[in-house]
């Protein structure tokens, strides 16, 4: 606006000025480039012009930081989303045009002029106040924006702790490394004499959002208390008891942070519900437990797969239960009783249709033979000490 240089670009630098002429850095204010007793300089102008460059460089360096942390970084929003929001600027744009005032003269008062309060909402607000009232509201602001996250984050208790690998069980695989997030885990060289390597996870980047977990075939890594192994006692505690009893319900495998009340819509079907911290974080074989103690199917239920607290969390899931990514999902268990569903505030309605069609879905399916809840954990171990011999 200030490089157009009409009235409502003079009116944006004149207080832009008086602002900075509130602190003690320059020796002469700035207010003076606009006294009328010449023309504005053209170096006014030409730092505008620097300053509408280097600061969306600025920006683009920041963001570059900003994601230097994180594997496979995701910038735009989906395709048809970026395609909707370019469409609705551009309507608006010739809808609702900004307005062009008069030129600026430094010898005459506008009575009037245009404004524009999506970029400079604030200059009705600054003009009647102080400059050094602006500043500190400003800053107080500013603060407050670039603390949310640290006020809104969850506490990092004991859960939290970073994912670690069991030597004994890690086959070299180098699958964690390629699904972990945040580019947390390498692969060095062993110091048992073993031929493959090892993964080693970098407690520095390590966010403890247990996407390893879900990863590794033995189950051999990830946060302490969320490994693959542990996810099966939960399971295995809450089975579906001795051959004979009642029958078994669906489960329904949700996210920690799955709104309270789509899972209190679901048990109201008659779902068990069982939840996870994060669906990326599921092992293929807790899926195969569940069926293996008789339910009629499973409903794993988590974020949108942009949405998600492990980033990647529905996306590897989905991979792993379907399309054969390790630790993928055994070919002996039956697909036709396992969904993926998505929950988000404001689709309970459509989650609970989803779901009451898949339960009608697997009661349509011949009955599953319940076999006692013993999953791979011993037989695992055998394995893999035979591998190791």
């Amino acid at each position: 606006y200030v490089m157009v240089w009409d009235t409502f670009g003079e009116r944006l630098a004149r207080e832009g000025a008086r602002l900075f002429d509130a602190l003690p850095v320059l020796s002469e204010p700035l207010g003076r480039i606009f006294a009328g007793e010449q023309p504005a300089p053209s170096a006014f102008f030409f730092v505008n012009l620097f300053v509408h460059i280097a600061l969306p460089l600025g920006l683009g360096v920041g963001l570059w930081l900003h994601v230097s942390r994180v594997a496979r970084p995701t910038l735009l929003p989906p395709r048809r989303l970026l395609w909707a929001i370019v469409a609705a600027l551009l309507v608006g744009s010739v809808v609702l045009p900004a307005a062009l005032g008069g030129a600026a003269d430094p010898f005459s008062l506008a009575p009037s002029t245009p404004s524009d309060l999506l970029i400079a909402w604030w200059l009705p607000i600054s003009e009647r106040l102080p400059a050094r009232t602006v500043w500190m509201a400003g800053v107080v602001l500013g603060l407050a924006a670039v603390l949310v996250p640290r006020f809104t984050r969850r506490r990092r208790e004991a859960s939290w702790a970073p994912s670690q690998v069991d030597p004994r069980l890690c086959t070299g695989c180098d699958q964690c490394t390629q699904d972990c997030p945040w580019e947390a885990i390498t692969m060095v060289e062993r110091e048992d004499g073993r031929a493959t390597l090892l993964a080693r996870v970098d407690v520095s980047r390590c966010v403890s959002c247990g996407i390893c977990a879900g990863s590794c075939a033995p189950m051999g890594v990830g946060p302490p208390g969320r490994t693959g192994r542990d996810q099966l006692i939960p399971l295995r505690d809450g089975g579906g008891g001795a051959p004979g009893s009642v029958p078994v319900p669906a489960v329904a495998i949700c996210c920690e942070r799955a709104p309270s009340g789509h899972l209190t819509a679901f048990a109201g079907l008659g779902a068990r519900i069982h939840r996870v911290p994060c669906v990326g974080n599921l092992h293929s074989s807790a899926v195969e437990l569940v069926l293996r103690q008789g339910a009629p199917g499973v409903v794993v239920c988590g974020c949108p797969p942009r949405d998600c607290v492990g980033r990647e969390g529905p996306k590897w899931l989905e991979q792993r239960l379907f399309a054969g990514r390790e630790a993928e999902l055994q070919a002996r268990v039956d697909r036709r009783r396992i969904a993926l569903l998505t929950l988000a505030p404001g689709n309970r309605t459509e989650a609970t249709a989803a779901l009451e069609a898949h339960l009608r879905r697997f009661a349509a399916l011949e009955p599953t033979e319940r076999l006692p809840a013993e999953l791979e954990a011993a037989l695992c171990d055998a394995v893999l000490v035979e591998e190791a011999t």
